[in-house]
């Protein structure tokens, strides 16, 4: 699944199969706006497949919605927290768990940075539309990604911590 995007922004969504590209698949409904850094997964809501969509920036606001994209229908959930350049990974059919990411500066006033970086996590509901506090990252990381590498396991992949003494392996 594949939707937003960065340079070109666009409100485009799309499903690629990844084990046989001559299956067309049934693009789901548009994002409601042009967006950029926003992350999501595949959820299953009664029975429907859709893609899940969340935070990201448009124009110059970063968004606390997630939207649930559906061949036919969009349907809205909130989050926790603003976020941009976070990552996610669907935990199973119905949750998406949300991780890092940047923020607006709560005090933007008195901070070098107009962004926070963000070590928190959320978990997005789809079939009960609801969002619950996840565990807390052990650093403040955006621009990163996460994997399934099992059930029950993520490993999360590079990222940025705004530290440059900080740099991260992979």
């Amino acid at each position: 699944m594949v939707f937003n995007g960065f340079g070109n922004v666009y409100p485009k969504s799309e499903v690629i199969d990844l084990i046989d590209e001559t299956n067309q698949c049934e693009p789901f409904v548009d994002f409601p706006y042009w967006i950029i850094g926003s992350s999501g997964g595949l959820v299953e809501v009664l029975g429907r497949y859709g893609g899940l969509g969340c935070g990201g920036r448009h124009i110059f606001e970063i968004q606390s919605l997630c939207y649930i994209f559906f061949d036919d229908a969009t349907t809205v959930i909130g989050m926790l927290e603003r976020r941009i350049y976070g990552a996610s990974i669907s935990i199973n059919q119905t949750n998406l768990w949300i991780t890092g990411g940047l923020s607006r500066h709560p005090n933007p006033d008195h901070s070098p940075a107009p962004y926070e970086i963000l070590s928190s996590t959320e978990i997005i509901d789809a079939q009960y539309k609801t969002h619950t506090l996840g565990p807390e990252l052990p650093l403040k990381l955006y621009k990163h990604w996460i994997v399934s590498i099992s059930p029950s396991e993520a490993m999360i992949i590079g990222g940025q911590t705004g530290d440059p003494d900080h740099l991260i392996d992979v």
